[in-house]
């Protein structure tokens, strides 16, 4: 066998590999993490692997809201439909943004051996349960699935990076001052689901410079999970919540996906 065989082989290997989780990965990231008032800064929004993101072009039938949200107010972010990035904001005021991506249900039908294997990668082993009881391990998953996601950014050099709730389905929110974060440093968030603490979630911290140093917590009774930071840079945190969907919807599942993504500084 040739070496332009062998290499082709080891590629469909690779993608037939089940890296359902990261495939299914979806995240804000603006240009800036750290901008001076009245600064541009370009809204990506970015679907795959941490460290191999693939932009997705603005969708106007899929946002339900995608808005910055300064201490004092909420604004919409424009763009131009079908390009990437999908929005641009100016933020005028000092102080912690909140980039907010709110989305509506999109379909997704998976054969059941990747349905589980994917089930299992995000940590959702009561719906596997659940697919046990109902004898339904065989049957290829159908759900229908939203995503929640935001983005902290810091206007001016002066104010501590403190996140809140700010309404979305699933939200992730972080527990420090963000901007003081290090390399080494733990990282504690809370998951609510509508406003209210989830706990036996699944959160994942993922770096775009280390994409194998991966930390992982299940969320307590308050919602809490723990997380370690190794890398400096942009830096992910994911969860993923499902239940049965709703008996119009056409779908046996409903997945909610929550994302914060956030800027680590060197710890030199």
């Amino acid at each position: 066998m040739n070496a332009k065989m062998i290499t082709l082989m080891m590629f469909v290997a690779t993608l037939a590999a089940p890296h359902f989780c990261a495939a299914h990965d979806f995240w804000v990231q603006p240009s800036s993490f750290l901008c001076k008032p009245g600064d541009l800064v370009k809204v990506n929004l970015h679907v795959g692997h941490i460290d191999e993101p693939e932009n997705v072009d603005r969708n106007p039938q899929r946002i339900e809201r995608f808005v910055l949200v300064s201490p004092e107010a909420e604004s919409e972010i424009p763009g131009p439909d079908g390009r990437s990035p999908a929005g641009l904001v100016r933020p005028e005021k000092p102080g912690l943004h909140i980039i907010v991506y709110d989305s509506n249900h999109a379909r997704s039908e998976l054969e059941a051996t990747k349905f589980e294997a994917y089930l299992r990668e995000e940590g959702l082993e009561s719906i596997i349960a659940e697919r046990k009881r109902r004898d339904e391990t065989g049957k290829a998953g159908i759900e229908i699935y939203s995503r929640c996601a935001k983005a902290l950014i810091n206007v001016g050099d002066s104010m501590p990076g403190n996140d809140r709730a700010i309404g979305l389905k699933l939200e992730l929110v972080a527990a420090v001052d963000v901007t003081a974060l290090k390399p080494g440093d733990e990282l504690p968030v809370t998951l609510l689901l509508e406003g209210k603490a989830v706990a036996g979630i699944k959160v994942a911290l993922k770096n775009a410079k280390n994409a194998h140093a991966v930390s992982e917590a299940r969320t307590d009774k308050e919602g809490r999970a723990l997380l370690k930071v190794s890398d400096p840079g942009v830096v992910l945190v994911t969860a993923v919540h499902m239940i049965p969907a709703p008996t119009d919807s056409g779908a046996d599942w409903e997945s909610i996906w929550a994302s914060l993504t956030i800027e680590v500084a060197s710890s030199k």
